[in-house]
């Protein structure tokens, strides 16, 4: 075929590129070529319903497009919003799509792809009466395409209006806090049911590292002393949220987890951690403070009766965490003899360990940083009436010059040695910028003044105790040939919600007179988007507020507010599979692989159908699903690991041909059809 001619044509020029690199090289290009398959691998296997064919009369010359296909199920009983998701598109510069085949399809007709687009959402499709088949074409040219079909099958909604069905999600909106700063962490839990679920507790377990200094429920009581959010009932459909902030303790990584304790008045078995029926019972959330390394320290890191540990480090020009081992250069890391991890370079690093047959890992990366100065943060920033100028008004967090300055006070009279080197720091300052004067203050804060006004900006600079490390900041110049507004007063400045449930508004607490408040999507933004105490915003990102002269027109400094979607945390990817174990301080992912039907006999079936089943240890229980033709559940049963066979009553079954499915975890693993025929 033409499109294997191409395949090799272009295998071969890769391949003669890469015999062209050194070996460092080559074995980085292997790698990643390696995970490269994998990922093509994973996404031939949760496609296997799509089927690729290449136009047999395509010319020589055709360089066939590259893409994947998949399907989303639709998410209620009476929703329009099932979806195609083309992605990973290469060669590619029109796409169309049908119903009814490839019948009809024509490169005048398709549609111009988006190249600055990662992937191609098709929205509004309606849950099948029961198959219906979807026909994508991809077209490099008019004569040179790609079609791939996929088939949505139907979503019963029957059993939710019968039965409770509790989803939780969780997040954090700052994974990388500095110590003392409070992070916020947002638990929501869903009833996607019809029937309200009664007595729900939810346990949380907060790290040592984290303390609590407030938390609000929608709905009943959280302790915070034991962790349990009592909700009490969840009717059908309601949402509820729990947020708790608390203040970060010590450096390193700091976990919340959350699951449902009780329901219904039973106790859940929260080994599986995940409902078979689809949905997540548990959510992580970790923070992760970076570490400061200043230049010839060792950092060691030791995980506790953990042996066996894999540790990773993200390689910067591939973006791709790689294992640590004795090929690694000793300047990054090395791996002791008891697993702890010797880290010499600034980075990302990560562990997996295994328990049992289960390869865990780290929700969050330790972050070291190799060599930075104190964080800037700005107080104010004011104009000077007398002089063309305009002063600044910064404080260092984690400022050791006020020890400094307080040591040298109390020693210079009696002569240490020390005293002449902290002589010499101190007449250089912690601080420096391009333009003013440096002024310390005391406690942390100094000023920079008399800058220039007609001077745009200013740089800042912060350097450490050692005069090795430093940090910066740019500050814009205020405009002085105004009066000066007070920025508005947000008391929310960063919140929350969950995909699906009403967006909050931003509210300001007071205005000046004569002032009125504006809202941007852009700090550098001339045009405001919205006016008003009151703004809602339509979607997640970050949003700026300030104050507008209503003479004058003149504007305030730009508060900065920001608004997160909450979705389900994502599993950290490792180069070995991560699956579900318990601990606190992971996120698990099910083996999936290994959950099989292995029989079904006798086909036809009569007064009984038998099918024999394989789930291994690490998987408690599935679930198995059979409907008719037109897609109504006929019956459905638990499947436990502890059997591996189940029979299943058809004696009252109207003779026709029916299917089955597998569920794990809400994931459909596999389907096929068998025939009832009564003697």
């Amino acid at each position: 075929m033409i499109y294997k001619n191409a395949i090799e044509d272009y295998t071969m020029k890769t391949l003669s590129g890469l015999q062209k690199q050194t070996a460092t090289n080559n074995l980085t290009t292997v790698l990643l070529v390696l995970c490269l398959s994998l990922i093509n691998l994973n996404t031939f296997a949760t496609t296997s319903s799509s089927d690729a064919t290449i136009d047999e009369s395509i010319p020589a010359d055709c360089l066939p497009p590259m893409f994947s296909f998949r399907s989303a199920d639709v998410t209620q009983a009476n929703s329009n919003d099932a979806q195609l998701i083309i992605s990973n598109i290469k060669n590619a510069k029109r796409y169309s799509y049908s119903e009814n085949g490839t019948a009809g399809m024509t490169y005048a007709k398709a549609t111009l792809i988006d190249p600055s687009k990662k992937e191609i959402v098709i929205k509004g499709l309606p849950n099948p009466e029961s198959f219906t088949s979807y026909t994508v074409r991809v077209y490099n040219s008019e004569t040179c395409f790609v079609d791939q079909t996929i088939t949505l099958e139907h979503v019963n909604f029957a059993e939710l209006a019968d039965e409770s069905k509790l989803e939780l999600i969780q997040a954090v909106d700052n994974r990388n806090p500095q110590i003392d700063e409070i992070v916020t962490f947002t638990t929501i839990i869903v009833n996607k049911g019809g029937k309200a679920a009664t007595t729900v507790d939810i346990q949380t377990l907060l790290s040592s590292s984290l303390k609590v200094v407030y938390f609000y429920a929608d709905k009943g009581m959280f302790d915070s002393n034991n962790g349990v959010w009592g909700l009490g009932s969840i009717n059908g459909g309601e949402t509820l949220k729990l947020v708790v902030k608390a203040k970060v303790l010590q450096q390193g990584l700091s976990y919340l987890t959350s699951y449902i304790w009780r329901q219904n008045g039973t106790e859940r078995d929260i080994k599986a951690r995940n409902n078979s029926e689809g949905g997540d019972d548990y959510g992580v959330s970790c923070v992760s403070v970076p570490i400061s390394l200043k230049k010839g320290e060792n950092y060691k890191v030791t995980l506790k009766k953990y042996n066996g540990v894999k540790w990773y480090y993200k390689n910067i020009a591939s973006g791709v965490y790689e294992e640590i081992t004795k090929n690694t250069p000793a300047s990054i890391a090395s791996i002791n003899a008891d697993s702890s991890l010797n880290i010499l370079q600034g980075g990302e690093y990560t562990f997996s360990k295994l328990v049992g047959t289960c390869n865990v890992g780290s929700c969050c990366p330790i972050i070291v940083e190799g060599c930075v100065g104190p964080k800037i943060q700005i107080d104010s920033i004011y104009c000077n009436k007398k002089v063309d100028s305009y002063n600044v008004r910064v404080k260092l967090l984690d400022d050791d010059w006020s020890i400094v300055q307080q040591v040298y006070l109390a020693t210079a009279n009696i002569g240490f040695p020390t005293s002449t080197d902290y002589l010499k720091r101190l007449n250089r300052l912690p601080v420096q910028a391009t333009a003013g004067y440096v002024v310390a203050n005391g406690d942390g804060y100094y000023t920079i003044e008399n800058i220039p006004a007609f001077m745009p900006n200013v740089t800042i600079v912060a350097t450490d105790i050692s005069g090795k490390c430093n940090s910066s900041k740019i500050v814009n110049a205020p405009n002085c040939n105004v009066p000066s507004l007070r920025t508005p007063v947000v008391l929310n400045e960063t919140e929350t919600f969950a995909t699906g449930n009403e967006i909050p508004s931003f509210s300001v607490v007071s205005v000046p007179k004569g002032t009125e408040v504006v809202w941007y999507d852009d700090e550098e933004a001339t045009t405001p988007i919205s006016t008003g105490t009151v703004f809602t915003p339509e979607k997640a990102g970050t949003y700026f507020v300030a104050a507008r002269d209503r003479k004058t027109r003149a504007i305030s400094t730009k508060k900065e507010l920001i608004l997160k979607e909450l979705v389900a945390p994502k599993e950290a990817v490792f180069a070995t599979k991560v699956c579900k174990c318990e601990s606190a301080t992971v996120l698990p992912d099910d083996d999936f692989s290994k959950v099989t039907i292995t029989a079904l006999y006798p086909n036809p079936a009569d007064d009984h159908l038998t099918l024999d089943y394989s789930i291994p240890e690490s998987l408690p229980s599935a679930k198995l699903i059979f409907f008719n033709l037109s897609g109504t559940v006929i019956a459905s049963y638990g499947l436990e690991n502890s059997e591996t066979k189940i029979q299943v009553a058809t004696s009252t079954w109207t003779e026709g041909t029916y299917f089955y499915q597998l569920l794990v975890n809400g994931r459909k693993m596999t389907s096929n059809k068998f025939i009832v025929v009564h003697n």
